[in-house]
């Protein structure tokens, strides 16, 4: 089982911080989408909520704190929640403050976030894994959009040593995010829950991926069926 740290940048998008990540405005970011698995997530209807998925980490037995945070209390409330160590999952929601709608305002809030992401990563253990991301269900405040919300803005990005490295993951959704969570865990996802696991985030054990290829090829010659 891997422990999880859970960031949820809310009303952020990828279409924002693409050019910021590019020019290493957000740099602690652009760490993180290089050591890590990224991509954007398609954009969940106003109406969605998030599944039994998510619910089911409650009720898995497991030691597992949701938060929420603005700016200026995310670091410490992480801290509060992460110093003892006795944790397996902690899901800390950050929301957009209303008075960063735009431009330098919205830059400067993401920065901060960015610098205290930064602090946070070492309270890490070398097993854990970091989870950063946004479903963006709503329109990004300061975002011109003549064409209507963009189908791929959420936010999805993976760090840790179990996850490949530099990878970007297409077509994704908030509920196969929280089913990988759920399976980094080992937590079963509920009956009929919504989504799936990303496997091609993780790392492949090379001695079963070998495995798998000789029993491929030996099925291919016909000595196993």
């Amino acid at each position: 089982m891997s422990p999880v740290l859970i960031i949820d940048w809310k009303g952020a998008a990828f279409d924002v911080l693409r050019p910021w990540i590019a020019d290493r405005k957000l740099p602690n970011l652009a760490c993180l989408v290089e050591a890590g698995a990224h991509g954007a997530l398609r954009a969940a209807p106003m109406e969605h909520r998030s599944t039994d998925v998510w619910q089911a980490l409650r009720g898995a037995g497991r030691r597992v704190i949701f938060a929420s945070a603005d700016s200026r209390e995310f670091l410490a409330a992480a801290r509060r929640l992460m110093q003892d160590g006795a944790w397996d999952c902690v899901k800390i929601a950050f929301s957009q403050p209303q008075s960063a709608t735009s431009g330098d305002s919205l830059l400067a809030v993401y920065q901060e976030l960015d610098r205290q992401m930064a602090e946070l990563t070492p309270l890490l253990s070398k097993e854990a894994t970091l989870v950063l991301l946004s479903a963006a269900t709503q329109p990004v405040r300061g975002l011109a959009d003549p064409c209507g919300p963009a189908p791929d803005r959420g936010i999805f990005l993976a760090c840790g040593a179990s996850i490949r490295a530099g990878i970007e993951v297409a077509g994704g959704s908030i509920d196969d995010v929280a089913r990988t969570v759920l399976h980094l865990l080992d937590i079963p996802a509920p009956e009929g829950a919504e989504g799936r696991v990303l496997d091609e985030l993780f790392v492949i054990d090379q001695s079963v991926e070998d495995e798998r290829i000789v029993a491929e090829r030996l099925r291919s010659l016909g000595y196993i069926e």
